[in-house]
């Protein structure tokens, strides 16, 4: 690829990064493989690379089949890091296994995360138990009262000596 009469090196991981869409591991790519090359000449480079590039097949590798509403597929690296409960660890397997963009990713393991539940049935009732519930006794103002005693009685007290 020829820019500004100079003859860039284009490494596979840029063409593989902008048939993705992840132009900025693109630019950096072109970058590490071009020492010297200018943020501008690098972004010129990969928007020349994605004008002319095929659009990306979806994830599944069947067209009108989107990877965010498939299952994505999973390792043994995401099960056994839910297996753990380490998230973050799941989430760094999926994209490493699937160069599925970090929002996505973090969706996905979210999901696989939720309970399933039957469809009409509420989810399960959290392990949190809240602080006021219905049918508590309203006893927010129980300090008021004692501290009316200790006022009384510090009363009497005082009346007594003096």
């Amino acid at each position: 690829m020829q820019l500004n009469n100079r003859a860039l090196n284009v490494p596979d991981s840029a063409r593989v990064s902008v048939a993705q869409g992840r132009l900025i591991e693109a630019i950096k790519s072109l970058r590490d493989a071009n020492p010297g090359l200018q943020l501008r000449d690098a972004k010129a480079a990969v928007d020349a690379l994605a004008a002319h590039a095929p659009a990306a097949a979806p994830a599944s590798g069947r067209p009108g089949h989107d990877r965010s509403t498939s299952a994505a597929p999973s390792g043994p690296g995401v099960e056994a890091a839910l297996a753990r409960g380490d998230v973050l660890g799941a989430i760094k397997a999926l994209r490493e296994a699937t160069a599925m963009p970090l929002s996505q990713a973090k969706a996905e393991i979210e999901q696989r995360m939720k309970p399933a539940t039957a469809v009409g049935k509420p989810a399960a009732q959290s392990a949190h138990t809240p602080t006021i519930a219905p049918g508590d006794s309203p006893g927010g103002l129980r300090w008021l009262l004692v501290v009316a005693v200790v006022a009384v009685l510090a009363g009497v007290v005082l009346a007594l000596r003096g």
